[in-house]
């Protein structure tokens, strides 16, 4: 297991995520992602929480792991979003569809 994906993993199930749900839990984020390109932490957790995510809130360190991890996996690439960091000024990405079969 790569680091990225490690430490992802891990901070999810300190929020209590067990591991089999956290596949789905970042299909989920990058389903969002994917129709909404300039999010803020606020919007992407009140939008998990609202479709059924209840128990996870991101941190911006989370989120970072996150989208660094879908980059890898090729369902976002960078320069289509950007978030706020704090005291840093501001880290793109961009989005990338895939196809169900992958």
């Amino acid at each position: 297991m790569n680091l990225i994906k490690k430490a992802l993993f891990q901070k999810l199930e300190k929020q209590g995520l067990a591991q089999r749900m956290i596949p789905g839990f970042l299909k989920s984020l990058s389903n969002y992602l994917a129709v909404e390109p300039n999010p803020d932490l606020s919007q992407i957790n009140r939008k998990l929480q609202h479709i059924g995510w209840e128990e996870v809130r991101l941190d911006y360190h989370t989120f970072q792991l996150a989208t660094a991890w879908m980059e890898r996996q090729g369902l976002i690439e960078r320069k289509a979003f950007a978030l706020e960091q704090p005291d840093t000024g501001v880290h793109q990405r961009r989005i990338v569809k895939r196809s169900p079969m992958g």
